[in-house]
């Protein structure tokens, strides 16, 4: 119980701090014979920053369970 409060807490942290991460896809636009043309899209996937509070204070509450 410990250990997974303690990793909760730190991904809640984590996704409070950062809030979103990013991607990139590569998409090919032209393809003629020898000739290519590609185009790099980057996506962002958002967190919500409430839920990572809620994370982290789920954590909180196994940690404190835990010691009860």
């Amino acid at each position: 119980m410990k250990i997974a409060g303690i990793v909760l807490i730190v991904v809640g942290l984590a996704i409070v701090i950062w809030g979103a991460f990013g991607f990139k896809t590569r998409e090919k636009v032209v393809d003629v014979g020898p000739i290519q043309a590609t185009k790099d899209t980057e996506h962002h996937v958002p967190y919500g920053t409430i839920a990572g509070a809620i994370i982290a204070v789920g954590g909180v509450l196994l940690l404190v369970k835990g010691r009860g």
